[in-house]
């Protein structure tokens, strides 16, 4: 994932997720496990946070990916 990608999905986390101090919003893992925590709270379906994050941040995310991160533990 590009590091533009990594700030654009960190920006929409921003809204649903808190992160510990000293972690960034950008971290791979942090937006695994924040991915994982819309899809697991059925905040979102796989399908609709793909299209969320689409609408809101212009990116893309493979839908493989998202169901990868949803079963991330």
């Amino acid at each position: 994932m590009t590091e533009y990608s990594k700030q654009r999905i960190g920006q929409f986390l921003k809204k649903y997720v808190d992160i510990s101090p000293g972690h960034s919003y950008t971290e791979e893992c942090v937006i695994r496990q924040g991915i994982n925590e819309l899809i697991s709270n059925c905040v979102y379906t796989s399908k609709g946070l793909q299209r969320q994050i689409l609408k809101e941040q212009s990116v893309l995310l493979p839908l493989s990916y998202i169901e990868n991160c949803a079963r991330y533990r």
